[in-house]
């Protein structure tokens, strides 16, 4: 491959981010990494055709402003920024206002050669319609971001996001308690076509009786005593996008009766309004509850189960995904280390095989108020067994039995793994430790594909 230049543009010079990012970039001498240091640096990084331009602002509008300012026909470099957002939406926007891709943050070294190589490569041959192409799998890429795992039961979830995303009718995901199903709510909304507009939560059992038609339709001035300004109520605030109805259990049945005339008729009335408005809205409801049993014992409508659960989406425990725990703490650790701007805090092995032998009642949720507690107060780089099992949270746990696991998941599990670990390390030769090919060459996108390649500790592999 070619030698190239890769130039960071920054608001703030000497950030930790920068300095981190200038060290890997330097470190392995694949490239050669620089700092713009003003508007007219900026400039000529874009018009240089042998250097990537890798923008790092904590705002995304400022991102989207400088991009925009730029003549498209003067830009020669691609355009790459450091994804700092908590949700995707901003992401969407940048990819669209014309970056080409973005690195993930906290950084790995290897994730951040694989992105800027294989984008450099690429850059020439990258017609219009295949540069919508790429730009649709980051799109999806951001939507899944934060749901980690590689169990077969996960992999499931996740092409059924997929597939519910092309789709824009309503969705109902049921689940136990702490599983996920506002991220995936989330998800599928960031990778339909309406991932450029607002996703709206409402607490189902947080709307007292009286309140539910103002909370949902809003009111206009002097509607009633209270009323000193205009108000828009859910649906029009998420005009265009996503209204996700969690605790969907918890509506009343008067409640009911006006969500089901909503969805029949996508039309309503803000209070003390003569007119109707008409609604573009598409709705997702989660639940905890059998809602056929409560259909049954007369505390659900039946209509509206009906025209909630055209589509359905069930998201299994945690311990019916036991591959998955250890992927899911060190992530967790990782996150909170980020939040609290600790060092880098890591598991030991033997840790994380005894995490994975709890059940988890509470599941991902629990899961990651555990591992938080025990970044909270840590006071070491390796978290062993002391910092999660002499916690009175994780003290009540029982360990799954030998009958809970049966032989033939157990000789199962070990095959699966067997096979992974060897198809991944023959894929990574194959495309000389290039992970976004064998990622392509795998059919998975690049986040799921390192997971796969830490949890059979391949990293090496790559470099």
């Amino acid at each position: 491959m070619e030698p190239f230049s890769v130039r960071i543009v920054g608001c703030v010079h000497g950030t930790p981010i920068e300095r981190e990012l200038l060290e890997i970039l330097n470190r392995g001498h694949w490239c050669e990494a620089s700092l713009a240091h003003s508007a007219s640096d900026v400039c000529a990084s874009v018009r240089e055709p042998a250097s990537i331009a890798v923008f790092i602002y904590p705002e995304a509008k400022s991102l989207e402003s400088i991009v925009r300012s730029l003549q498209s026909d003067l830009i020669k470099s691609p355009l790459v920024f450091v994804n700092l957002f908590r949700y995707p939406s901003p992401c969407l926007e940048l990819l669209k206002a014309g970056f080409n891709d973005f690195l993930t943050y906290p950084f790995r070294g290897d994730e951040v050669r694989s992105c800027l190589s294989s984008l450099w490569i690429r850059r020439d041959r990258l017609r219009p319609t295949e540069r919508d192409e790429a730009k649709r799998n980051l799109t999806l890429e951001l939507a899944l971001r934060d749901l980690i795992g590689i169990s077969p039961t996960f992999e499931r979830v996740l092409r059924e996001i997929r597939i519910l995303a092309t789709s824009d009718a309503t969705v109902l995901i049921t689940g136990e308690t702490g599983t996920g199903k506002d991220m995936c709510a989330r998800a599928i909304h960031y990778a339909s076509a309406r991932a450029g507009k607002p996703f709206v939560p409402v607490n189902c059992g947080g709307i007292p009786e009286e309140l539910f038609e103002n909370e949902f339709f809003g009111h206009e001035r002097g509607a009633f005593t209270d009323a000193r300004e205009r108000y828009g109520g859910t649906v029009q605030q998420a005009e265009g996008g996503t209204i996700f109805l969690d605790d969907l259990d918890a509506l009343s049945m008067k409640h009911q009766a006006k969500l089901l005339r909503f969805i029949q008729e996508p039309v309503y009335t803000p209070l003390g309004s003569g007119r109707i408005h008409r609604s573009n809205v598409r709705i997702l409801s989660a639940t905890n509850a059998d809602l056929v049993t409560r259909i049954n014992a007369g505390l659900f409508r039946q209509d509206l189960y009906y025209r909630l659960a055209v589509l359905e989406l069930v998201l299994p425990p945690l311990r019916e995904r036991s591959e998955d725990i250890a992927s899911l703490a060190e992530y967790f650790a990782e996150r909170y280390c980020q939040v609290y701007g600790r060092s880098r805090i890591t598991i030991a092995d033997s840790t994380l095989a005894k995490l994975i032998t709890l059940k988890w009642d509470g599941n991902v949720r629990e899961l990651e108020n555990v591992v938080h507690n025990a970044i909270v107060h840590a006071d070491k780089e390796i978290l062993d067994d002391q910092d999660f099992f002499s916690h009175d949270k994780i003290q009540g746990h029982s360990l799954l039995s030998a009958s809970d696991l049966g032989p033939f998941k157990r000789m199962k599990q070990e095959l699966v793994s067997d096979f992974e670990r060897q198809y991944t390390e023959q894929l990574l030769r194959e495309c000389n430790g290039n992970i976004s090919e064998a990622a392509r060459r795998a059919g998975k996108n690049r986040r799921a594909f390192w997971e796969i390649m830490r949890k059979h500790r391949l990293l090496h592999t790559s470099r």
